[in-house]
Parts: structure tokens; C-alpha cells; sequence
């Protein structure tokens, strides 16, 4: 279930739930939850400022996602999407499915894409990938997303 208040101009987009989210029905409550809320605040940002949710509200489905699974998850997530001012995007499946691109090509990035136009989106590695490597990529990332923030400010 997506969190946080509903009229923030700004959404927080993870992939899928981890064990914890799955439990809490809560987005980023787990250890990547953790990652995400400790380097926000190395910024000075808070999780409880904006609205943030997952693609998937539950596991993925194993083999990898239909195309038609993605679209649909795409078009339910539209309800969150649509009248932000800002959406910060993590993960690949995300990068893939929006841009079809790899998210180690457009890391960091402010774009915009054809399914939501007019909305600039930060693309970000997913937080879990700082449990098992450098935060580099994620740290670029949020730095860009709070320089946008900013100007939204």
C-alpha cells in the first residue's frame, strides 16, 4: 500500500515489497527501508515528507514479468504518479519498463517518459544494491534528487 501524505508533490518509487513490506503492507519498513531513510537524511530529507509506494505490491512473479503484468502495474500505478511534481525511481525493472534503458545507463539522470509526460523522474539503483556494494551510484542519485527538490521549494 502506498504511504504518506497523499498530497505530496512528490512520490518515492521502489520495485517490489521486501519480507517486512510484504508483513506491514508498508513500503520501505524493512533494511532497505533503513538505507533509504538514513541516506535521505544525510541530505536532510525525511521518507515521512513525501508519498511513496512500489511497483509491485507484492513479490514479482517468478519467471520475470509478463509485459502485460508490467503494463498493468504501470497503469495502477498512473494514480500515484500523475500530478507530481517530482518522482525519484529506483530500481532497474522500473528504468526497464519506463525507459528501456539499464538503470546503470541513466543513473542519476532527470528524465521524462512518453507514459507520463511533463513529470521529471530521478533514476535511482534500488537501495538494496548498498547492502551488497558501494553507495556511490545511490548517493549520486538522491544528490541530484535533492537539488531538485529544491527547486521545487
Amino acid at each position: 500500500m502506498p504511504t504518506g501524505p497523499i498530497s505530496s508533490p512528490i512520490l518515492l518509487v521502489g520495485e517490489f515489497p521486501g519480507h517486512e513490506e510484504i508483513i506491514t503492507g508498508i513500503p520501505f519498513v524493512g533494511k532497505t527501508g533503513e538505507i533509504l531513510q538514513s541516506e535521505l537524511a544525510r541530505l536532510g530529507l525525511s521518507m515521512c515528507d513525501y508519498r511513496i509506494t512500489n511497483m509491485w505490491l507484492h513479490k514479482p512473479n517468478k519467471p520475470k514479468h509478463e509485459d502485460c503484468d508490467v503494463n498493468w502495474h504501470l497503469t495502477q500505478m498512473a494514480k500515484e504518479i500523475n500530478g507530481r511534481k517530482l518522482v525519484l525511481l529506483m530500481g532497474s525493472d522500473l528504468t526497464k519498463a519506463l525507459f528501456n534503458k539499464s538503470v546503470t545507463d541513466i543513473m542519476g539522470l532527470k528524465m521524462e517518459c512518453d507514459r507520463f509526460p511533463g513529470i521529471p523522474m530521478i533514476i535511482s539503483v534500488n537501495p538494496a544494491q548498498a547492502m551488497h556494494g558501494p553507495l556511490g551510484e545511490f548517493r549520486l542519485s538522491l544528490s541530484r534528487f535533492q537539488k531538485e527538490i529544491e527547486h521545487i521549494h
